[in-house]
């Protein structure tokens, strides 16, 4: 009976002790916090600021040379601005047994926003590939030339 009380009078003298770290390893502290949040937000901010020129995005499933398996692919429409205004450009990343390929296109230019969602907006994936855009301004990529990106 006795134990009990001086096990909780011991843990209530560690909880109320003043702990005294020294003044260097505070600032130490303060600025490693401040230099996380700073990291974390600008981030973030880019994060927000690229995803702003995504036009679209599908995600399908390729089969490589390599490997039987189908692996997971993504391809995404992006609008790029040059000197002489936009050009759409398209984005392709599969995950292969070595680690993610990734390779990128031009498409064409386009004066605005708005024409190149009109334009390059479109992803389908079908069986003999991947058709991008609408049907008067359409680009396709054949399967083997999706299946040699991804080696």
């Amino acid at each position: 009976m006795k134990s009990s009380p001086s096990r909780f009078n011991a843990v209530q003298r560690f909880l109320t002790a003043k702990i005294n770290i020294p003044r260097d390893i505070r600032i130490a502290a303060g600025f490693s916090a401040l230099g996380f949040i700073l990291g974390c937000s600008l981030t973030w901010y880019a994060i927000s600021k690229s995803s702003l020129n995504v036009l679209a995005m599908q995600r399908g499933r390729i089969t490589n040379l390599h490997s039987s398996n189908s692996m997971p692919a993504k391809a995404s429409v992006t609008l790029v601005r040059t000197s002489s205004g936009y050009v759409a450009e398209l984005t392709f990343e599969a995950m292969t047994t070595y680690g993610p390929g990734y390779k990128s296109t031009r498409l064409g230019p386009v004066a605005s926003r708005s024409e190149a969602i009109e334009k390059w907006a479109c992803l389908h994936w079908r069986e003999d590939g991947l058709h991008v855009g609408s049907e008067t301004n359409e680009c396709f990529l054949p399967k083997s030339e999706l299946e040699d990106w991804s080696r």
